[in-house]
């Protein structure tokens, strides 16, 4: 691939992974019971899903499904047994212990982030992923034990962020915020993208269009895409994030996607 068909086809990809990752706005990790370790497996899904309907990335793979490009999904892990992602998760990072691999995934999130960019289609199975053909570079920057929460401690997100661009991530998708303008959140966003990486960031789930809307990062970075989310109607979702560092807007609610242990979750 010549150097300029190499650029755009990892632009549109990124363009487009950044239309997919909204899922992670209104969800939370599953609440489950204080004695059960992580969340159940998902349910079968047969259908195709709304947001895959609206976004029809079927129009994108003639051009790309993603061969050859690694996304770097900073989230609570990824899955790599899951049978639409099998055989393309790397090991990855756990930024949270500062070591060791991130392929499994107690709470789901990564997984589900994950299945939006990259799960492969199968018979009898109406959700695939945008890219089927990328290769997933899971980072853990939430913590097992945060059930009912997907808050971050910038120290490690900026571990994370700084690893991936290291490794050969070429999209850095980071599906959470934080709400501090952390001096090294700040400089691993600023070296991922000097290395011309591609940063693409969820803007987060505490916008309120009459009270609370802090400011999320690394979305309102300069050169990071930040998406917000909107609903089935093409209205914000109501806790979407909103604020010049919006870029783009994708589907947000009521979203189908993988589920760590098998199947489909929807959120």
């Amino acid at each position: 691939m010549s150097g300029t068909r190499r650029a755009l086809t990892v632009g549109a990809l990124a363009l487009y992974t950044a239309a997919w990752i909204l899922l992670v706005l209104p969800a939370r990790a599953l609440a489950v019971p204080a004695e059960q370790n992580c969340a159940d497996p998902g349910q079968d899904f047969r259908g195709v899903p709304w947001a895959q309907q609206l976004l029809a990335p079927e129009r994108v793979w003639p051009f790309t499904r993603g061969s050859g490009i690694t996304v770097a999904v900073l989230s609570s892990g990824v899955d790599a047994n899951h049978p639409q992602l099998a055989g393309r998760v790397f090991p990855g990072f756990d930024a949270v212990a500062g070591g060791g691999a991130a392929d499994s995934d107690c709470l789901g999130l990564g997984t589900r982030v994950a299945g939006v960019v990259a799960a492969r289609r199968v018979d009898d199975v109406g959700f695939a992923g945008l890219a089927p053909n990328v290769t997933i570079l899971p980072v853990r920057v939430i913590a097992d034990q945060h059930f009912g929460s997907t808050e971050v401690d910038p120290t490690v997100l900026a571990r994370g962020i700084a690893w991936a661009a290291a490794s050969g991530a070429q999209v850095i998708d980071v599906a959470v915020a934080v709400y501090v303008d952390n001096t090294a959140v700040r400089a691993a966003v600023a070296d991922a993208l000097a290395r011309g990486v591609t940063v693409v960031a969820a803007v987060g789930d505490r916008g309120d269009a009459n009270g609370r809307n802090p400011t999320p990062y690394p979305a309102a970075y300069p050169g990071v895409v930040g998406v917000g989310a909107i609903d089935q109607q093409g209205n914000r979702w109501s806790g979407s994030a909103h604020g010049d560092y919006v870029d783009l807007v994708a589907p947000g609610a009521e979203m189908v996607t993988l589920q760590r242990g098998g199947g489909m979750a929807v959120n």
